[in-house]
């Protein structure tokens, strides 16, 4: 719950902070399944590669939303924004 309330602080706007909240949890379970799909293990490499691609995630998620909102406010079509 805070990691979306942080979010909200960052994007100012609940549709996009619920689409990032959405898609952190759906990339760790996929994540988890495709490792029991190749059998691989969990070690501290794994853990620590997949704390770093949600953040990754996370990032990228408000840098593409911040650049729709600008390109929106630059009168540009909701669809030509994003």
């Amino acid at each position: 719950m805070r990691k979306i309330i942080i979010l909200f602080a960052f994007l100012h706007e609940i549709r996009s902070t619920l689409i990032v909240a959405i898609t952190m949890p759906v990339s760790i379970v996929v994540t988890f399944a495709i490792m029991r799909v190749f059998d691989f293990t969990f070690n501290n490499s794994t853990l620590l590669a997949l704390g770093t691609s949600v953040g990754v995630l996370v990032t990228n998620s408000i840098v593409v939303i911040e650049n729709i909102f600008e390109l929106i406010k630059m009168h540009k079509r909701r669809r030509r924004a994003a």
